[in-house]
This record gives C-alpha cells, structure tokens and sequence, in this order.
C-alpha cells in the first residue's frame, strides 16, 4: 500500500510539473516535456495524455503542441466562487439590472477564454443571456476586450496564438485594446452574437491583475445610445467597489 501511494503521488508530482512548464511557456511539444522534466518518452506521453483526456491540456494536432485546457479555467472560476467572488459582485449585477433592464453578466478571465459565473437576467421577452457556464473568447466582443486590454504583451501574445488571429487582425485589435485602455470600459455590436449591443468593464485584484469583468448585453435596437452612456459610469463604479473589495485599485483611464 506505501509503495502504490508513493508510485500516484509521484505521478501527480510529474504530472503538476508538466502543467506548469505548460503555464510558463504557452506551448510545448512532447520532446520539450521529456528533456525538461527528465522523463521517458513513455511516461510523459502517459501522464499528458491523461490531463489532455481530461481537459487540462489541449492537444493541436496541426502544429503537435501541447497548451492549458479549458478545466483550467473552470477550476479558475471555482477558486474566485471560493473566495467570494460571485457573492461579493451580486449586489453590483442586481443594481446594474435594475438601472439598464437589461441582462448583466459576470465573468471570470482564465487562460483562454472568459468563463461566466453569474447573471443577473433581463425580464423583458427580447433579451439576451450568456448563461452560466458558457465561455467566451478572450478576442472578441466587449467582455473580452475589456480584460485583455490589460493583459501584458507575452499574455496577450499567447492569446492571439491560440485564436490564430493574422498580423493584420492583431493590429486591428490592438488598436481597440488601446482605446479600452484609454476610457476604461469595452463596447462592440454584434461581435459574439448577431443583433446583439454590449459593454462590459474590468475587475482587477490586489496584484493589479484582471480577475474578472461585468458587461450588460441587449438588443441592439434596444440597448444603445444614452442608455449606454448613462449606465457606463454606473458600471465603472460598481467594478471599482468589488476591485477595492479584492485590495486592488481600478486602472485610469490612460488618456
């Protein structure tokens, strides 16, 4: 019985290195597995194999490189669920859905993509919803753009990898991302789901990293000028008192 405790400690030990050396470098190949963990060819193919069988580590059969998986990210919502996250932020999304009538969404920022942990739901008949558990990309719309304009340079370069975005396409968004930064929130019309207007704003936590980010999503025909406008400062209140509430400080506005 030692022995077989020893022998699975020892694979979770081997397999939590190679999640690791996946987090730092964004991408590996199994031979960069093997040289740097010091494993057999066999065992590493094992030990990835597994975490990719359960979604720890995603496997691109074009470019034959190993990369974090969406369980990642779940288990990233699970921890801020943990420490309050959701609870802290509930009043905020009531409030906003009550100001605007519309659906206001929370999300969590993982690897990949966001995740969404709670909604605060329109009741109008026409609305829209992102449903709790749904993911969205990192890349496009107002909820993703308003976290990865914060997002450093090797992060966001890892992002752009994993959506396959062209040269052309990364310095479109870019220039996006630098506006966000410059007035603090994110919008977009249609970008994620047709027909549909959003804005979302940042949530960060005592290192200064975004952690999370609201938005409110509507009709386009319905969800638009002044009521965006007057909702925004709203918004960016309301992250302000859950960011503070985390020991962190709100970024300014860069402009």
């Amino acid at each position: 019985m030692t022995d077989q405790t020893s022998r699975g400690t020892q694979a979770i030990d081997r397999a939590l290195d190679i999640l690791d050396m996946i987090a730092s470098k964004g991408t590996v190949s199994l031979p960069e597995i093997t040289e740097e963990s010091g494993l057999t060819t066999p065992t590493a193919y094992r030990l990835v194999k597994s975490l990719t069988r359960r979604s720890f580590v995603s496997y691109n059969e074009g470019t034959k490189l190993y990369s974090l998986g969406p369980e990642i990210v779940r288990m990233a919502a699970g921890m801020l669920r943990g420490n309050n996250f959701v609870e802290v932020s509930r009043s905020a999304l009531d409030r906003l859905n009550m100001l605007s009538n519309e659906t206001v969404s929370l999300f969590t920022v993982g690897m990949i993509e966001l995740l969404c942990v709670a909604e605060a739901e329109s009741v109008q008949q026409l609305r829209f919803h992102s449903g709790i558990g749904r993911t969205m990309p990192l890349t496009q719309g107002a909820p993703g753009k308003a976290a990865s304009a914060w997002f450093d340079a090797t992060r966001k370069e890892f992002v752009y990898k994993r959506a396959g975005l062209s040269k052309q396409a990364i310095q479109a968004l870019e220039d996006e991302l630098t506006k966000v930064r410059e007035q603090g929130f994110a919008r977009s019309y249609g970008e994620v789901v047709p027909e549909t207007s959003a804005v979302a704003v940042p949530i960060f936590d005592g290192s200064g990293q975004v952690i999370g980010v609201m938005s409110i999503a509507g009709p386009q025909g319905r969800w638009s000028g002044e009521k965006v406008e007057h909702a925004i400062q709203a918004m960016l209140t309301e992250a302000e008192g859950i960011t503070a509430q985390f020991g962190g400080q709100p970024k300014q506005p860069t402009k």
